[in-house]
């Protein structure tokens, strides 16, 4: 409620933390599942970088897009913003995907406790990896699991071991055979 009678500028300054090794405005607020950040002003929600581009250099010109130099995408700082055609952004973020990122897309550091390399060369945040399981009822690592997705027990009599190793809950297969014979007793 507070928010909505305080001017875009207060709210925008309420919401932004100085990162001072790297020079990043981080919005602390809520971000978009792809890691960008947007807010309302009169109304219309906006993107909270192009607002602060617009606001503190210029208007963004026709036909062109911010690239983030940063590469960090809920940093504000108009410093860190270039405006290029759509195609050299792609190309910018194609090539420099992960090359010289210090943080994850939710802004988290990328260092030797937080990140976690997979079998394929990608890096992941711990920090980011947690949140996830913590949203997802608690899923863990491969095999960590007590009960199935449909709360089965994984005990000795409930559980199989697929080729690829993952745990496979009995009843839930008894079940789906089931469903799939009535189905087609339905059609016959």
């Amino acid at each position: 409620m507070v928010d909505n009678v305080l001017s875009p500028e207060a709210r925008f300054w309420k919401n932004i933390q100085v990162d001072e090794i790297t020079g990043c405005w981080l919005w602390q607020h809520k971000l978009r599942s792809d890691g960008y950040a947007r807010f309302k002003v009169n109304q219309k929600s906006v993107y909270v970088h192009c607002w602060a581009y617009e606001i503190f250099i210029n208007q963004i010109p026709q036909g062109l897009e911010l690239d983030h130099l940063c590469s960090v995408r809920h940093c504000c700082n108009p410093l860190h913003l270039e405006p290029v055609t759509h195609k050299e952004n792609c190309s910018r973020g194609r090539v420099n995907q992960f090359k010289g990122k210090t943080h994850c897309i939710k802004g988290h550091l990328f260092d030797a406790k937080n990140t976690r390399i997979t079998k394929r060369g990608h890096r992941i945040c711990r920090m980011c990896q947690k949140e996830w399981q913590q949203r997802n009822n608690g899923f863990m690592e491969k095999g960590s699991r007590k009960v199935c997705k449909r709360g089965h027990p994984f005990d000795e009599t409930n559980t199989y071991i697929d080729p690829r190793g993952n745990k496979n809950c009995k009843e839930c297969q008894r079940d789906r055979c089931r469903q799939y014979f009535t189905r087609r007793e339905e059609v016959i």
